[in-house]
């Protein structure tokens, strides 16, 4: 299994502690407590997800007989105790790359705490080590990293942008964490910092390694310029990250989708500069926007492997796949800013060597993408969700149901009546690849971990490719899995 699908919001279970898996690890928490993971590992298109245990501290029997006391007295109150809650539904896969996944989990504090700090983070890097055929023991399985806590408040913006790069093949101990946030020059000035090299907008960046040893360094907060092309200035001034993506050159990309890419290689220890890439689609700039849905149903940005011209080797690039119909408010193509034509179904674009230019790969419009699905059990409606195989970059999942994939419809109420499916499209043949029922479901549903069963896709969040399993597997390939 070269893959596979992960849902990104991970499922509470009971964890053996005595389980010898090579997908179970544990690690402890800043306040003491053990939390386990392990990785439930189906072939796509079912559905993988991370499953987890939260054990609460030991306590002394000096301590238990002091909260028993306390909460004796606490009748008039909820009855909350001090220490943080474990996490329920904020537990999450943030990123994954290679052999490494980038888990969060949020704690909510009790009401006895601070009204001004009602939550915070636990992140941790779940990790798969390959069998170097030594014969040693723990040698191969996997492993549970806690990550300190970043103080740089300033350049921290939130889930969705921080992303992970994962060590290459002969160091598998290695990884990256890394999260970005764009300055204005504005705030720049009026912070006394200097603008440097005239660019509109600055990047922090902020990057923790662990080394070929296994030993955590620090967090290491850089600013740096944004290079970009003449005319692509105000793109940076309402930057938003959506989604952030590996590279397999030691490049981190962190997207937005109404605008462009910002790539930068945070494989050394001196990054440089942030380079911008502008999406091949009509950049959004009204600068009255209050507020976004969540555009990873209309698009996606991920890391694929294309054959050089020579045809001798890989080249690691970027593809783009745009599924946003034309009445949509972003819509629009650069060279008609404010027209909305004859839209594509599907578009898809790769990212060409030059790490500048879009090349338009396959399109699949309207007309033919509905007789696709006129003589199958699918639903008429557009797809959304879309994700690149990570196998065959050529064929592209999407989601289809019989209701708007936002927050706003009614299927939170009542999710199971209404068909679902998960669909695969071949795109230079222009066909359907084959095609899943999947039923939604929400945090609550907490035992069920059938593969056809999907917590993102109910609330419009895409799914998390990795490639972990191919990191557990030794030199006779095999690998374990739950």
């Amino acid at each position: 299994m070269d893959w596979v699908m992960l849902d990104c919001y991970m499922r509470r279970s009971r964890l053996d502690d005595g389980d010898s898996s090579a997908l179970t690890a544990a690690a402890s928490t800043s306040t003491g407590e053990r939390v386990s993971v392990a990785l439930s590992a189906a072939a796509p298109p079912w559905t993988s997800r991370i499953l987890f245990d939260w054990c609460p501290k030991e306590e002394s029997s000096k301590t238990k007989k002091k909260k028993e006391q306390r909460q004796g007295n606490m009748d008039h109150s909820n009855g909350d105790d001090d220490g943080p809650r474990s996490p329920g539904e904020d537990a999450k896969v943030a990123a994954a790359h290679r052999g490494c996944m980038l888990l969060r989990f949020v704690r909510r504090r009790s009401s006895c705490q601070s009204v001004f700090n009602p939550r915070f983070e636990e992140w941790f890097v779940y990790q798969a080590h390959r069998r170097d055929g030594s014969g040693e023991e723990g040698d191969a399985g996997t492993s549970l990293t806690r990550l300190p806590a970043c103080r740089h408040e300033l350049i921290y913006d939130g889930f969705s942008n921080m992303g992970i790069l994962g060590g290459p093949d002969d160091d598998h101990h290695h990884f990256v964490v890394a999260h970005l946030a764009v300055t204005p020059t504005t705030n720049s000035r009026r912070y006394g910092l200097e603008d440097r090299d005239d660019s509109p907008a600055t990047a922090d960046l902020c990057v923790l390694r662990r080394n070929r040893q296994g030993g955590l360094g620090r967090w290491r907060a850089t600013r740096l310029p944004i290079r970009h092309g003449e005319g692509e200035r105000h793109h940076l001034h309402l930057w938003q990250t959506d989604a952030v993506v590996a590279l397999g050159d030691g490049c981190l990309c962190w997207v937005d989708y109404l605008r462009g890419v910002l790539l930068c290689d945070v494989s050394g220890d001196d990054p440089g500069e942030v380079r911008y890439v502008p999406l091949p689609v009509r950049p959004y700039s009204d600068p009255d926007l209050g507020g976004r849905a969540r555009l990873a149903a209309f698009r996606s940005l991920s890391a694929v492997t294309t054959t050089t011209e020579d045809n001798n080797s890989n080249a690691a690039t970027l593809k783009f796949v745009d599924v946003a119909p034309n009445n949509i408010w972003f819509a629009g193509t650069p060279e008609h800013p404010f027209v909305t034509p004859r839209r594509n179904t599907i578009t898809t674009w790769t990212l060409g060597r030059d790490r500048r230019s879009w090349t338009d790969a396959d399109a699949v419009d309207d007309d033919a993408f509905y007789a696709l699905i006129k003589d199958t059990h699918l639903p008429i409606v557009r797809p959304e969700l879309p994700l690149v195989d990570a196998r065959d970059p050529q064929t592209i999942y999407f989601v289809m149901q019989t209701g708007p994939l936002h927050p706003c419809s009614d299927r939170y109420g009542d999710a199971g009546s209404k068909p679902t499916f998960l669909i695969a499209v071949d795109m230079p043949s222009k066909t359907i690849a084959g095609y899943l029922p999947y039923v939604l479901t929400g945090h609550g549903s907490l035992t069920n971990h059938r593969n056809t069963i999907s917590c993102n896709l109910l609330y419009m969040q895409p799914f998390v490719p990795s490639e972990f399993l191919k990191y557990l597997q030794g030199r006779d390939g095999a690998h374990r899995t739950m």
